[in-house]
């Protein structure tokens, strides 16, 4: 049964591959997004931070010690570090908008990812952004406006985290995407976790507290739900272009929003709703005018 599903998974076309890895990343974002929220009631978001980055790096030394240190040999070692920068910066930011904000508003928020990554290949790859490429940007942050309403009563500063998080993520994927044309995508999720957990580690020191055994467990199952979405992720983006298959990540907000309503009694206003749809259809047509042919000057960067 298995190697039957594993054998027609194979004979899909890459977009079709890529779509199902980041609809698997997805479930892995979204239980974690849920046990983040649960945990940072307990423990500071910098120290959770931290032990998502160890246990993830545990969860790969298998796969180092089964194929030996060999496979990650690199010479692009500096944009694995790049990427780790970005990556620190995310993800500490991101469990900063889990722990403050509603889970769906966090998550629609989120969403400005592709967003942003389209604003950076123009700025950073030569990557020629068209007229219908930049209104489709415009109408995203009207999306993103409505959801944070920038001039009511209501509005929350921590939105402004969660834009943080998306601008690095969208940084960090540019960075993965160049590396996924050589690399190994265990080899960088190997890099990774190898060089954010130091990182992280700064913060939490200042924060420490020693974590109870439940709370280890939370810990644990926190870095698998991560681990898998990254590697779905990646995976994603080794075989078709990012801006392809990024709007499958999006079945991410009904998850999470059932999440946070069964678990959290959080219940998502219209304007996550609205400002939601808006954002992924402004993604959707951005992936649409990509896969129509708006392709980036440099070769080795055929989607951001």
């Amino acid at each position: 049964m298995i190697e039957r599903l594993v054998s027609r998974f194979a004979a899909l076309p890459p977009v079709g591959r890529g779509a199902l890895w980041m609809v698997f990343a997805a479930f892995g974002f979204a239980s974690s997004s849920g046990m983040i929220r649960h945990l940072s009631s307990q423990l500071h978001v910098f120290e959770i931070a931290f032990f998502r980055s160890l246990f993830g790096l545990l969860y790969m030394l298998p796969w180092v010690l089964r194929h030996g240190v060999a496979v990650l040999h690199t010479e692009r070692i500096g944009l694995h570090g790049l990427r780790a920068i970005f990556g620190v910066v995310a993800m500490i930011s991101w469990f900063t908008a889990l722990s403050r904000l509603p889970l769906a508003d966090a998550m629609a928020l989120s969403f400005t990812t592709p967003i942003f990554t389209t604003i950076l290949a123009g700025m950073f790859l030569g990557e020629i952004v068209r007229t219908q490429r930049r209104l489709a940007v415009a109408i995203g942050f009207v999306g993103t406006l409505i959801i944070v309403r920038p001039g009511a009563t209501a509005f929350d500063p921590w939105n402004l985290i969660a834009l943080l998080s998306s601008a690095s993520f969208a940084s960090a994927a540019i960075a993965i995407k160049r590396l996924a044309r050589t690399e190994h995508p265990n080899a960088i999720m190997t890099y990774m976790t190898l060089f954010i957990t130091p990182l992280a580690a700064i913060p939490a020191a200042f924060v420490w507290q020693w974590p109870l055994l439940d709370q280890l467990g939370w810990l644990a199952a926190i870095g698998a739900g991560t681990t898998v979405g990254h590697m779905g992720l990646t995976r994603a983006y080794a075989v078709a272009d990012a801006t392809a298959v990024q709007p499958f990540l999006y079945v991410q907000l009904p998850l999470v929003a059932t999440i946070g309503y069964v678990a959290f009694a959080q219940k998502p206003t219209i304007y996550t709703w609205i400002g939601a749809a808006i954002i992924v259809c402004a993604c959707l047509f951005i992936a649409h005018r990509e896969a129509r042919g708006g392709r980036p000057r440099d070769p080795a960067m055929p989607g951001a």
